[in-house]
């Protein structure tokens, strides 16, 4: 007993080192599983306050690894975005356009939609822009760059 528990115990610790917290993060707020270990950061910022509104921003150089992420991103949307995205992106446009988001002309997306009162398809981004507040998640890939993008914003 004492040796299973050990085992599993010893697990737990590996698999913790061996993901990033940003890794962890994305995981927790998506339904993706996704490997970004080989990914260098280039940005992270984090707005959130302690009744947790704010934004989160992480941006990750891929160069090296566009194998692994063109196999973990096949699923994704491809560009453009839906519109109720586009109208959101291009309201952030200073963020967007810096990195290269807009131009993008090869690249995949994927939405997740975290606010509890979400009727549809949490992949969906119909009425986002119509609520209350708005909780999501959103992946964004180039192609061309090797570039991810991950998107937090919870109001």
């Amino acid at each position: 007993l004492l040796i299973i528990l050990a085992a599993v115990l010893a697990i737990r610790i590996v698999s913790f080192l061996y993901f990033t917290k940003q890794e962890r993060r994305i995981n927790r707020h998506t339904d993706l599983d996704i490997d970004i270990s080989g990914c260098k950061i280039l940005e992270e910022k984090d707005t959130h306050s302690a009744m947790s509104d704010g934004e989160y921003l992480l941006v990750l150089d891929c160069g090296g690894e566009e194998e692994k992420m063109l196999e973990q991103t096949r699923r994704w949307q491809a560009l453009p975005m839906g519109s109720e995205l586009q109208s959101l992106t291009g309201r952030k446009a200073g963020l967007w356009e810096k990195y290269g988001v807009l131009q993008a002309e090869k690249g995949a997306w994927y939405f997740y939609d975290r606010f509890p009162g979400a009727i549809k398809d949490r992949h969906s981004d119909e009425g986002l822009l119509s609520r209350p507040a708005m909780n999501f998640s959103l992946l964004f890939y180039d192609y061309e760059n090797s570039r991810l993008l991950y998107y937090e914003c919870d109001t």
